[in-house]
């Protein structure tokens, strides 16, 4: 099992709801076997900070998570996102990443 956990925080509430909008885009647009909606429950606003609370199992597509933490971390003006096996740290989506 895989887990995300972290928050990013953006210049403006706009700015954080614009990055939600785009994620969920990229994931509608990247993925017709899962529901982008998903990750809507996901996400916690508040004010300008979004905080990111998932838990990947089998049947979740990693290329999907992948996909929306990139969209999320490139708008954000300070946070990260972790990607956690266990206790251990595997992957880590910061702030301003910009998936090349």
């Amino acid at each position: 099992m895989v887990e995300l956990r972290g928050s990013y925080r953006y210049a403006t509430p706009e700015a954080l709801e614009a990055a939600v909008r785009a994620a969920m885009l990229r994931a509608s647009e990247t993925d017709d076997d899962h529901d982008a909606s998903v990750w809507l429950r996901t996400l916690t606003r508040r004010g300008t900070r979004l905080e990111v609370r998932a838990t990947l199992t089998r049947d979740s597509d990693p290329f999907l998570a992948s996909s929306v933490l990139s969209v999320l971390s490139e708008a954000a003006v300070e946070g990260a996102v972790d990607v956690r096996r266990g206790d251990k740290v595997v992957d880590c989506f910061d702030s301003g990443d910009i998936d090349d």
